[in-house]
């Protein structure tokens, strides 16, 4: 097993509710309120946005960098950061999905991590991809 997932839990617990970032958008008309994300999907969100913010942070510093060797590290690190985060993001997705029962269904988490069913499906599939998601936004 991977370092990585050996120490998964150990991340996720260490997650506290009061520094998760809420969801930027409100219930929208149309929206269809399943219920209150569970702690565990919380925590793989939040996690999951933290590593997207230090990727975001090592890409840039990548972009500025001055030194070759230094800048394909920095790069690299981005990388496994953002491909972590995508990952600890579907697992959401994925369990929330599992958690409602809502594989046929288009969803979106809302201000006060409220998990909703979206009329999404008659928007375009690359709007959705650009959401985030491929059809599912937070």
């Amino acid at each position: 097993m991977s370092t990585w997932l050996k120490l998964l839990p150990i991340e996720l617990a260490g997650i506290n509710d009061d520094e998760i970032v809420e969801p930027p958008y409100g219930i929208e008309t149309g929206d269809i309120v399943v219920g209150d994300m569970p702690a565990m999907s919380k925590q793989l969100y939040g996690l999951g946005m933290a590593l997207e913010r230090d990727a975001s942070q090592f890409a840039l510093d990548a972009r500025y960098c001055a030194e070759p060797e230094k800048k394909e590290a920095l790069g690299v690190k981005a990388g496994e950061l953002m491909t972590k985060s995508k990952t600890l993001k579907d697992m959401m997705w994925i369990s929330l999905k599992d958690e409602f029962g809502l594989w046929d269904k288009s969803i979106a988490v809302r201000k006060g991590f409220k998990v909703v069913i979206t009329e999404d499906d008659d928007v375009p599939p690359i709007i959705r991809l650009f959401r985030g998601m491929g059809g599912q936004e937070l």
